[in-house]
């Protein structure tokens, strides 16, 4: 039989399978819901969409803008964050001004998840708080759209190398699940305090600390953020047929799940020195802003462990690193809570969408109040 996904848990791999055809079956399912993205009101939030650096700034959405239709002279660019530090995508007018940052969308299948609720304190092995995340991966099981999409982050990647300094940024290189290319993305639960208080703590979401561990250790060192929220969904239709996104336990997402993915792509320089005395470089993350179920039919019946030595030929067999060097454009600063960030579903539908008790919860700019 196939050997379809993994996770690890308990020191061990958990081997999902079920068909000797269901990845064909999964991976065709996918490509049909690539096809109806690459349609919708959103297309151009498609990760995929982004094949060619030169094309970037005319790819780039018009549609998350308050500021309208957005033409080609409007760019796409990099912008510095102070609190918290980091250099991430925004979209840029022609004059110059900062309108958003960049969120985009890509799906997948669910072959690795490390999702609240916690259950007990999962310190990690360093004992900081500051390394706890979220983390989940997708595959496309060698879908021909998923590859685009992860040749689409590698051309994003090398965007953002040129906008910030070939030299000092590491290159991006995509995940692997067994033989087939995968995306990871990641949201840590907090991020530290500064003496000036510019980090403004917002609440867990819903079961996400239930429990009340996240917030026993993050005491008043370490802050959950909007920047650390992390936003979960559900795609049902309601009784005439029409597409609901509605709010879905984190804890729910299984293997094997059609899913999608918001995210942003950011830089962060790493602190201190490394181990020739040089500054830290930088590293480029795929954050995750939200995941969203689309379709749980390919969830697995059956599952078969294997140590993780089993598995440990397939992982990075195949990886690549890319490279890139130009001259160094001025970088435009920002404290990033003064920095607009659209996540949700707002626009993917034409229709008015007011009565709709899920409106607020789609309806997600992240303005936090601050110019």
């Amino acid at each position: 039989m196939d050997v379809l996904y993994n996770t690890k848990a308990a020191g061990a791999w958990h081997i999902f399978t079920r068909h000797p055809t269901d990845t064909n079956f999964a991976a065709l399912a996918l490509a049909g819901i690539f096809q109806e993205r690459a349609e919708g009101n959103a297309s151009t939030l498609q990760l995929a969409n982004y094949q060619k650096v030169s094309q970037l700034a005319q790819a780039m959405y018009p549609i998350h803008s308050e500021h309208g239709a957005q033409s080609a002279d409007n760019g796409l660019g990099v912008v510095r964050t102070t609190a918290p530090a980091s250099t991430r995508l925004a979209l840029f007018s022609e004059g110059g001004t900062v309108l958003n940052e960049v969120v985009l969308r890509v799906q997948g299948i669910l072959c690795h998840q490390q999702l609240p609720p916690l259950k007990h304190i999962q310190m990690p092995s360093d004992g900081n708080p500051r390394f706890m995340k979220q983390c989940i991966r997708i595959t496309g099981f060698g879908d021909g759209e998923f590859e685009r999409a992860v040749n689409g982050a590698a051309q994003l990647a090398i965007f953002m190398q040129e906008n910030i300094d070939p030299g000092s940024v590491d290159s991006w290189s995509p995940d692997r699940f067994q033989t087939w290319s995968a995306l990871e993305f990641t949201n840590r639960y907090f991020v530290r305090q500064n003496i000036e208080g510019d980090m403004i703590a917002v609440e867990f979401g819903r079961n996400v600390d239930n429990e009340g561990l996240l917030t026993k250790i993050a005491g008043t060192e370490w802050v959950h953020t909007e920047e650390n929220r992390v936003r979960y969904f559900n795609r049902v239709k309601d009784e005439e047929g029409k597409l609901q996104y509605l709010e879905r336990d984190p804890g729910a997402f299984k293997m094997g799940e059609i899913v999608e993915i918001q995210f942003s792509m950011l830089a962060f320089h790493r602190r201190g020195k490394d181990g020739r005395g040089q500054p830290q470089r930088h590293s480029i993350k795929l954050v995750l802003r939200a995941l969203t179920l689309l379709d749980d039919s390919y969830v697995k019946v059956r599952v078969v462990y294997f140590e993780k030595t089993r598995l440990t030929m397939y992982q990075d067999a195949l990886s690549k690193r890319l490279k890139a060097s130009t001259t160094i454009p001025p970088t435009p600063s920002t404290p990033s809570r003064g920095l607009k960030r659209y996540v949700g579903y707002k626009e993917d539908s034409d229709e008015d969408d007011s009565r709709s008790p899920t409106k607020k919860m789609r309806e997600m700019c992240i303005d936090d109040g601050h110019k």
